[in-house]
């Protein structure tokens, strides 16, 4: 049946086929037809919805409704089996949508503001895209507010039975009044602000909290005491801050920022584990495809001007002039990151990082807490300044037949890789090449001593016609420029043209912003880089160093002679907010504490308040038109 060779088929209006029909018939594809399983009276094996369809609308065809050529019509569908459909669709992807794809889906006609009123929740909150979604009955209702109620108490079970109330029904969408009639009242009760545990659940949540049991912090963890959950979140951030200063110093001393995953681990004698790799990225730190080990870019700038800064103040204490091998010693172990190692190297330090689920294993640690004597002979005698090739340390030896459990063993426990590993951490090796390299880079060496370098400053080019020119701007005026123009490439995500700035700001040039930022061979503004921000924090701590008794310098002057803004002067310097005096910060707690990275904020949610200029406009009925797109901010 139908295979007849032949390309199309002409079908009577009762949808047989008939080849001598008129040409004034519809004509259709017959492989349309051989795909469906049954169009009034063909049937053909295997189905396809969108083939019946088609063949469908070629029957339709036949009968003169020329209308129905791609799908069946939606206005011959009646209300109930219209609704039916909505709401299959609704449940497919979740449960909610915007009205606009529904109209694309099912036609705009057919589904109209009354309808969807009748059938559906409409949420009209968003005027840009509402939003509709299944209606809820009532048993569904009850189910939502008894999972919600049960989040609720594990939550406040793990904060100590107590929490703020309008944080607690605002997180989980839920009213206070219905909390407090869950389970017949005896669970919650309200206490002023504060929502609690009633009777003795809130004694056992309490004592649970205070001995560490348990944590507000999301995700379980492999032991009371453990201080990283699975989900990579730190139970302690005293202690998790300590972790991070411990590794954040091995990178930038030893590496420049980067090392191998495998070396970091096993030089500071840390477990591979899923809550280690999930918390890395929370506290900067990203591993790359290739195994390395990095530290955020912003958090790395931040490090590298500090050492800049921090070699500056050893030559000034050594008489403006130090020994280079003293300058590295000191760059290579600052001390307050020796410190932290001192202590975690010892009995009790390597106790409480196994407790912490950090430490490997009690065998690996009490062969790491030997005395290091005969390992410093080897080392002396052969110093090697480079990290050799990461191998696996800890393997996992084949179960004894007498034996129940599985033994670790390091069968390169005597190999010099894995002490290399280990006196990296306890800094007992030269330092290294690129840290040389980076000294006589950036200062002056000559017969192995240390100079400071003199870096000439900007001064302001005389004006071609004195007559014609007006009195040059102000720093006030140029620094309230730099802030908006700042401010731009922020919500810019970090650049922007120089002609796109140049007509938003009247008076703005390419030559101001070439002192305050970097500009790229397309003309695109970018913040400083790294060797550049180094560059100014040596030429300004110079000044700083060899100013005279009776003088300063100020944070005006460093503006205007480098190129630096205030809030940059604040971050690496300390400022007097009376004389705009600049002085050199030596705690060594803030030179490894990076300041949060400012991020621009999310396209879809820009505000009159937080949008680049000309970027959210009213329209001509005095309403807020619509928004560009993230795209035009880049390159519009």
């Amino acid at each position: 049946m139908l295979e007849h060779g032949i390309n199309s088929l002409t079908l009577w209006s009762g949808g047989w086929p008939n080849p001598t029909a008129a040409s004034g018939s519809a004509r259709c594809n017959a492989a349309t037809l051989l795909s469906t399983p049954a169009v009034n009276g063909f049937r053909v094996r295997g189905f396809d919805r969108r083939s019946a369809i088609a063949a469908a609308s070629c029957v339709a065809l036949a009968a003169g409704r020329r209308n129905a050529t791609r799908t069946l019509p939606h206005s011959r569908l009646n209300e109930d089996e219209l609704m039916r459909k909505v709401s299959d669709y609704l449940e497919t992807i979740g449960g909610t949508t915007s009205i606009q794809a529904l109209r694309t889906l099912f036609g705009k006609n057919a589904l109209t503001d009354d309808f969807m009123a009748r059938y559906f929740d409409v949420d009209n909150s968003k005027v840009r895209r509402p939003s509709v979604s299944l209606r809820k009955n009532a048993e569904r209702i009850a189910y939502e507010e008894n999972q919600a109620a049960e989040r609720v108490f594990r939550y406040l079970h793990r904060g100590g039975g107590a929490a703020d109330l309008h944080y607690v029904t605002g997180k989980y969408s839920i009213t206070k009044q219905k909390l407090l009639n869950f389970a017949d009242g005896s669970i919650f009760e309200a206490v002023g602000t504060e929502l609690r545990l009633k009777g003795g659940a809130l004694a056992v949540a309490s004592a649970a909290s205070q001995t560490g049991r348990v944590t507000p912090k999301i995700g379980h963890r492999s032991s009371p005491t453990a201080l990283l959950t699975k989900a990579g979140f730190a139970t302690d951030e005293v202690a998790a801050r300590r972790l991070q200063r411990r590794i954040e110093g091995l990178l930038v001393t030893t590496g420049d920022g980067v090392l191998p995953k495998i070396a970091v681990y096993r030089a500071l004698s840390l477990k591979p584990s899923h809550a280690l790799k999930r918390w890395l990225p929370r506290a900067g730190l990203r591993i790359a495809a290739n195994g390395d080990m990095w530290v955020d870019d912003h958090r790395l700038t931040y490090f590298r001007v500090r050492r800049a800064l921090a070699a500056v103040v050893v030559v000034q204490e050594m008489g403006g002039q130090a020994s280079l091998q003293h300058l590295l010693e000191q760059l290579y172990r600052p001390s307050e990151i020796m410190e932290i190692e001192a202590e975690e190297l010892t009995a009790e330090g390597r106790a409480a990082s196994f407790a912490a689920g950090l430490a490997p294993s009690p065998e690996v640690e009490a062969w790491r807490l030997e005395p290091p004597e005969p390992r410093e002979v080897t080392i002396k005698v052969n110093p090697v300044a480079a990290l050799p090739p990461p191998r696996e340390t800890f393997i996992l030896a084949e179960p004894d037949s007498s034996e129940q459990s599985l033994a670790i063993e390091r069968p390169v426990l005597g190999s010099e890789e894995v002490k290399m590993e280990i006196l990296l951490a306890e800094r007992e090796v030269d330092p290294p090449l690129w840290l040389e390299a980076w000294v006589r880079e950036y200062f002056v060496v000559e017969n192995d001593q240390v100079f400071l370098p003199y870096i000439k400053p900007w001064t302001r080019p005389e004006p071609k016609d004195p007559d014609a020119a007006g009195p040059p701007p102000t720093v006030t005026e140029e620094e309230a420029i730099l802030m908006n123009v700042e401010e731009e490439i922020r919500l810019r995500y970090g650049r922007g043209n120089t002609l796109v700035l140049a007509n938003l700001f009247q008076g703005l040039k390419v030559k101001f912003l070439r002192r305050f930022f970097d500009v790229t061979a397309t003309n695109e503004v970018i913040a400083k880089s790294a060797a550049r921000q180094m560059r100014d924090a040596i030429a300004i701590a110079s000044r700083i160093v060899m100013a005279q008794d009776d003088s300063v310098y100020t944070a005006d002057q460093a503006f205007t002679e480098f190129g630096v803004s205030k809030r940059w002067l604040r971050t690496y310097f300390i400022v007097n907010h009376v004389t705009g005096a600049l002085s050199l910060d030596t705690d060594p707690v803030t030179a490894w504490d990076a300041p949060l990275k400012e991020k621009a904020p999310n396209p879809y949610i820009y505000t009159r308040l937080i949008a680049p200029r000309g970027y959210v406009i009213k329209s001509k009925n005095g309403k807020f038109a619509n928004s560009y797109p993230a795209a035009g901010i880049l390159y519009g």
